[in-house]
């Protein structure tokens, strides 16, 4: 029994559970150093990040799996946990395949949203075992939370990186605030403009524009991405700490994919969708009343992320198939069809 206030550093699969102590004692815990969280994001999004880990080994032949990385997403919603547990894991061990588990069926988003204590985000640049994603989503979703790279450690910066992450615990523990990257979602005046058109090849965007539009172009990623407005058809696109400051609509998707992991989608309607597939973690919508608008059939699987509205504030963690005319809002999330998604509150 630990007595009196604490400190708390978390590694892989603790920092779920730290999260869960820091939301649940916010009195007694001073700091929080989260590092290479585990099995964060949602079970389907973990079992798609293994699929595409693998389908990338192919190279300029990756495409040809694409059949399998459809059918997995034709799947979301109608396979046991149990099997899609499996295929994420991709572990050897029953102890890890049994924590692994427990974790991947349980939401972290209620935690998230209480956590008050000042917390550093720590990430091994070269981590390979969990994705990147969590350490955008976790910077995103806890109030002030800052982000810190290690760019030379692995999974495990406290062997792969000894010194620089005895530093970053040290400092931080002390009360040093100026650690990491603070992610605040500011707009950023900009006079440019940005455009991807019928472009086959990568495609990066970074730093701030008034409006991006893609029209039909794949593999365009997006990068500490400030922007009015995100428009994009017949397009494939991945993206991390990108903040979306719209009017109408934040974002529009026709007939494309999107990869957000970490930001910000704020609008009317924040985002709107049309025979679009759509991966979030550790994204917030912010709306007038709506979190999404299905202008088409459309399909959006959510890990950690937020809706704030004039009406309130709520959580979705988990896919959903939407019909066209089907609109997201804070009243509609308890009859979203996904048997698996977590409830919002």
């Amino acid at each position: 029994r630990v007595e009196g206030d604490f400190d708390v550093v978390a590694h892989s699969m603790g920092v779920s559970v730290a999260l869960e102590v820091a939301a649940r004692h916010p009195e007694r815990v001073g700091r929080l150093v989260l590092a290479d969280g585990a099995a964060l994001l949602h079970g389907h999004a973990l079992s798609m990040e293994q699929i595409e880990r693998g389908q990338s080994r192919f190279g300029p032949f990756s495409r040809l799996l694409n059949p399998i990385r459809n059918t997995a997403w034709d799947m979301m919603g109608r396979v046991p946990d149990k099997l899609v547990h499996q295929v994420a894991m991709g572990m050897t061990t029953e102890a890890a395949r049994s924590a692994a588990t427990a974790l991947m069926v349980h939401d972290s988003g209620p935690a998230l949203d209480a956590i008050r204590a000042p917390t550093l985000v720590v990430w091994g640049g070269r981590d390979e075992i969990v994705s990147t994603r969590g350490a955008w989503a976790l910077a995103y979703r806890i109030r002030g939370a800052r982000l810190e790279w290690i760019s030379e450690a692995a999974h495990t910066p406290m062997v792969d990186a000894p010194e620089a992450f005895a530093d970053r615990v040290v400092r931080w523990l002390d009360g040093d605030d100026t650690l990491g990257e603070a992610l605040a979602p500011r707009r950023i005046p900009a006079d440019r403009d940005g455009s991807c058109n019928n472009q086959g090849g990568r495609m990066v965007f970074r730093g701030a524009y008034r409006k991006i539009e893609i029209e039909r172009c794949r593999d365009v990623v997006l990068e500490g991405v400030r922007v009015g407005s995100l428009v994009a058809n017949g397009s494939t696109i991945v993206g991390h700490d990108v903040v979306v400051l719209g009017g109408a609509v934040a974002v529009s998707l026709r007939k494309s994919r999107l990869k957000l992991a970490g930001g910000v989608l704020r609008g009317e309607v924040p985002m709107q969708l049309y025979g679009a597939e759509v991966d979030l973690a550790g994204v917030v919508f912010e709306g007038r009343e709506l979190a999404v608008d299905a202008v088409g059939d459309a399909k959006v699987l959510c890990s950690l992320c937020r809706i704030e509205t004039d009406a309130g504030a709520g959580r979705l963690h988990g896919f959903a198939s939407l019909r066209r005319g089907r609109k997201v809002s804070l009243e509609e999330l308890d009859d979203l069809d996904d048997r698996e998604r977590g409830r919002g509150g």
